[in-house]
């Protein structure tokens, strides 16, 4: 995904963004709630539906913050993209690579470890 897909996404996102910060911290509340819970199936759920949730909503926070064309740290017309339009360059490309798997490893990541979780009991 480039970062002219993101700054698509952007654009549609940027109006959202206090309320996807607000998701993932009230997801991050939620996890570290049942895990003082301390049981099994609290735990379970937790990761199989918040953990998702939490990522999406901050990896889509991220996206926005950084790609929206007018107000995103890294626009072409930034400090960064007018005095070091390469590196800013580099910069959006890493940043639409990091979100690309920040995201998928939310999804799978608990998706692998419900697997493990469910051979094990």
């Amino acid at each position: 995904m480039s970062p002219a897909f993101w700054e698509s996404k952007a654009t549609k996102l940027y109006p959202y963004r206090w309320w996807l910060g607000g998701t993932s911290v009230l997801a991050f509340i939620v996890m570290g709630a049942s895990g003082l819970l301390g049981e099994r199936a609290s735990v379970t759920a937790s990761v199989a539906v918040v953990l998702p949730l939490m990522v999406v909503a901050w990896g889509l926070l991220c996206a926005a913050s950084w790609f929206e064309p007018t107000k995103g740290t890294l626009r072409s017309d930034s400090w960064l993209g007018r005095h070091v339009p390469p590196l800013n360059a580099v910069a959006r490309w890493w940043a639409a690579l990091f979100l690309l798997l920040f995201l998928a490893a939310g999804f799978f990541g608990p998706l692998w470890w419900l697997l493990n979780v469910a051979k094990a009991a």
